[in-house]
């Protein structure tokens, strides 16, 4: 009976040598990474109590061991904001005998029986130098695993970590909890018809559990017709395309992103709309954009020659990009034969006109829809392509696109003997809105090009 006593108080011993060699400071960084942290559930008893409560704990289990390598050791510590402020139990180690519980390090799940230092070895307050220092707030118990059995490694180690809080007004300590999942709710809920014939609805919304994750579906008749995502200060909107004149009623709800603090909500009360419709005259999309060059296909002036397709570029049917009918094409390649004697250089521009609807002249579209980015396809004169020209997506500003002269390619006055010949190109751009205000049909313009 000697003997046992004797042997035990000797791994007591030794057990608390390790112990103070590996645990000697604290409030020192802990540099730890999501990745450290084990699965696993840490139940305690008492789940709350007051700082000077000495031991801390009187249950303390996982669900969960150590991972392989990290089972040389392991021992329980508070942490708050990335700082280990004290220790709260004698390192278990390979060597500890049963009687003190499992402390995971063959797998198995922690068990610490209570009544030794294994499991509370001090209070919270003593832990962290006998006077509380914790901040108010969120706190974390760690239960660390290490790799090394001598050194203990806040940065590698793996642990299984509990979330606590402390309140110092009453100087005490408690398991977090969560705070229970809620329904945000919708402060406020407005549909409006806009004059250019389409719908716009908004939503804000409120909630206890901090930012609202999620987003917001808007319904007509039941039936959803779009959606927006709730930003930081949880609002949510949505606008339709040009909606017919008529009586519509309009519901929204909540989907989560963030089932943890929201769950989705129910649809609003309807929120009735009279829409008169658009105030434009047109509802549809530009069915083909001709483009016809207008000039002779081959003119020739005092050994300057300008050799153009012969057909019409034909940039297709427009699609809805964005809010926009646009459509694309290439020009075709334009070909300047310089044979004079004396190279003083050229300049080769275009302007469009007016774009026509095919079967309605009367409906028209402004010549800056057409835009163009011109590009030297071959020279022999170190000719330069023109700027970029971005068309006028609202159609309106006067100036805009090519609806004034803009350069399509250049060449400076050379030396260069003999006949020489440089061939253009553009890829042309067109664009309008997409709001009911253009007129669908086939449209045709006249781009008219000069070489001086």
């Amino acid at each position: 009976m000697s003997l046992k006593k004797t042997t035990r108080v000797t791994a007591l011993a030794v057990t608390g040598a390790l112990l103070t060699a590996g645990l000697s400071s604290v409030a020192t960084a802990a540099y730890a990474g999501p990745e450290q942290i084990i699965p696993g559930t840490i139940t305690i008893a008492p789940t709350s109590g007051t700082a000077d409560l000495n031991p801390m704990f009187t249950a303390f289990d996982i669900n969960a061991g150590c991972p392989v390598g990290f089972r040389e050791g392991s021992h329980t510590v508070a942490y708050q904001n990335g700082l280990n402020v004290g220790s709260l139990s004698k390192k278990f180690t390979t060597a500890t005998i049963s009687a003190y519980g499992d402390g995971g390090l063959t797998g198995n799940p922690v068990h610490l029986e209570p009544g030794s230092d294994y499991i509370s070895a001090t209070s919270l307050d003593t832990a962290i130098g006998g006077a509380v220092t914790i901040a108010n707030g969120d706190f974390e118990i760690r239960r660390y695993c290490w790799a090394d059995p001598n050194v203990f490694n806040a940065g590698t180690d793996k642990y299984f970590v509990l979330p606590m809080t402390f309140t110092a007004a009453t100087n005490t300590w408690a398991v977090k909890t969560a705070a229970p999942v809620e329904v945000p709710v919708f402060a406020s809920f407005t549909v409006v018809g806009n004059s250019n014939g389409t719908v716009s609805a908004a939503a804000h919304l409120t909630g206890g559990n901090g930012p609202i994750a999620g987003k917001v579906e808007f319904l007509q008749g039941g039936t959803k017709v779009g959606e927006g995502v709730v930003n930081a200060t949880g609002d949510a909107s949505w606008a339709s395309g040009v909606t017919p004149a008529g009586t519509y009623s309009y519901t929204a709800k909540f989907v989560t992103s963030d089932a943890a603090k929201y769950s989705d909500s129910p649809e609003t009360a309807p929120v009735s709309l009279v829409h008169s419709g658009s105030s434009a005259l047109y509802q549809g999309t530009p069915a083909d954009v001709n483009i016809l060059v207008e000039v002779p296909t081959t003119i020739e002036n005092n050994g300057l020659k300008l050799t153009v397709p012969a057909t019409p570029a034909n940039l297709g049917a427009a699609a809805n990009v964005g809010g926009k009918y646009t459509a694309s094409g290439k020009l075709g390649e334009v070909t300047v034969t310089d044979s004079r004697q004396n190279k003083a250089g050229w300049n080769l521009t275009g302007v469009n006109s007016l774009f026509t609807n095919q079967s309605n002249p009367a409906k028209t579209i402004s010549a800056g829809a057409l835009g163009w980015t011109p590009e030297i396809v071959n020279t022999q004169d170190a000719a330069t392509a023109g700027a970029t020209v971005a068309p006028d997506g609202t159609a309106t500003v006067t100036g805009a696109g090519l609806s004034v002269t803009r350069p399509l390619s250049s060449a400076s006055a050379n030396a260069t003997v003999g006949t020489i010949a440089t061939t253009t190109n553009a890829n042309l751009a067109f664009s309008v809105p997409a709001d009911g205000s253009v007129a669908p049909g086939t449209y045709g313009s006249k781009l008219t090009l000069t070489l001086i």
